[in-house]
């Protein structure tokens, strides 16, 4: 039992996180080029905190440093979205951004909800060590 609480299941598993944080990256590539979201204090503290985990991806099997992932990634997606990413690059330069911008940011949307969930479903369950598509067993709480 003791190995079950200092092990506990993270909200997802650290490779399709690993993996989720890579898609991220590559979203918020795709989307500086066409808006100015790099000015944005969420957007650069995100990459700061991607940057970390892609240096050291061992932190990733530790739950409480993918739901802190999370939340930061949360907060920058949802502070960029109210400031419009920051407002779009010359129209010149990038023809037809908007909608590269709007495909990117439909995509970033939709991945951010995905996590968003798995940490909610994760919560739910207790941090149990349950796997994350099984509801926990009532009979199994303490009464």
């Amino acid at each position: 039992m003791e190995a079950a609480r200092s092990h506990p299941q993270t909200p997802l598993p650290p490779l399709h996180f690993l993996r989720a944080l890579k898609e991220l990256r590559s979203l918020l590539s795709e989307l500086s080029s066409l808006t100015h979201a790099d000015q944005l204090w969420g957007i650069q503290t995100l990459r700061s905190q991607l940057s970390f985990a892609f240096q050291t991806p061992s932190s990733l099997v530790e739950p409480l440093n993918q739901v802190d992932l999370a939340a930061c990634w949360l907060d920058a997606i949802c502070e960029a979205a109210e400031a419009g990413w920051g407002g779009l690059r010359g129209q010149a330069a990038f023809p037809g951004p908007s909608r590269g911008a709007d495909r990117s940011a439909a995509r970033l949307y939709e991945l951010t909800a995905d996590i968003s969930d798995a940490v909610g479903v994760w919560r739910r369950a207790g941090s149990s060590s349950a796997p994350l598509n099984q509801a926990p067993n009532p009979e199994a709480l303490p009464t």
